[in-house]
C-alpha cells in the first residue's frame, strides 16, 4: 500500500473538479427552488447524521444567518410544512431514520435537498428516493486501502462541505437576482462583528432571510 499526501490531494482535487460538471445544474436548480420558497416564507433547516456539516454552516462567518439546525425528528413538533426547506446530510444513502425524516418532510410539503452517496439498489427507505433534489457525494470510506482492507483518508467530508457551500453560493446568487440580500454572519475577529451580527439577526427574524 502506498499512501501519500500528494496522492490524497490529487484524488480530492479530481473529485472536486468533477463537481463542476456533475453537480452544477442540480445545485442551481435546488437553489432556484429554495429562493422561490424563501420568498414565500420558507424556513431553512439542516439535519446531519454526523453533525459535521451542521457545525460547518451554523454561525460560520460568511454563512447564512437564516439556516437552523432541525431541533427534533418530530417534524410536527418542529412545525415543518410547506414551503419550508430541509437539507438532509448523511454518510449513507440507506439510512432509515434520515430517509423516514425526508419522506415525512416531503409529505408535509417541504423541499428536501439530500447530500449523501448514491443508493446501491431500489431500497424504498433510501434517502435519495425521498429527496426533492439529490446531490451525490462519495461514500464515507478511505481512498487508500490497508492490507487488511481498512480504508484510510476519506474525501467524503471535504466534498460534502464543498457541495453545501456551492448550494449556499447559488442560493445567494438567486436571491440577489430578485433584489434580495440574505443576511450573513460577520467574523468575530472583526471589531464591529457584535453589533453587525446582532442587527443582522434582528433583520433575519423580521424578513426571514
Amino acid at each position: 500500500m502506498t499512501i501519500s499526501a500528494e496522492e490524497y490531494a490529487r484524488r480530492l482535487l479530481a473529485e472536486l473538479q468533477d463537481l463542476r460538471s456533475s453537480h452544477l445544474i442540480a445545485v442551481e436548480r435546488a437553489a432556484e427552488a429554495m429562493a422561490q420558497r424563501v420568498l414565500q416564507g420558507a424556513r431553512l433547516f439542516i439535519v446531519d447524521d454526523n453533525s459535521g456539516l451542521v457545525s460547518e454552516v451554523l454561525g460560520r462567518a460568511g454563512g447564512l444567518m437564516m439556516i437552523q439546525r432541525l431541533p427534533t425528528t418530530d417534524l410536527e413538533g418542529a412545525g415543518i410544512a410547506s414551503p419550508d426547506i430541509l437539507v438532509a446530510c448523511s454518510r449513507r444513502a440507506e439510512n432509515v431514520s434520515m430517509s423516514v425524516l425526508a419522506r415525512d418532510a416531503r409529505q408535509r410539503g417541504a423541499y428536501v435537498v439530500a447530500i449523501c452517496p448514491t443508493s446501491q439498489g431500489d431500497d424504498p427507505l433510501s434517502l435519495p428516493r425521498w429527496a426533492s433534489m439529490h446531490l451525490s457525494v462519495p461514500k464515507d470510506e478511505g481512498v487508500f486501502k490497508t492490507s487488511d482492507g481498512n480504508g484510510v483518508c476519506p474525501i467524503s467530508g471535504a466534498v460534502a462541505c464543498v457541495v453545501l457551500w456551492m448550494l449556499t453560493a447559488a442560493f445567494i446568487e438567486r436571491m440577489h437576482a430578485r433584489g434580495k440580500t440574505p443576511h450573513l454572519w460577520r467574523s468575530i475577529k472583526l471589531p464591529d462583528s457584535k453589533p453587525f451580527n446582532e442587527k443582522g439577526l434582528e433583520a433575519t427574524a423580521r424578513e426571514g432571510y
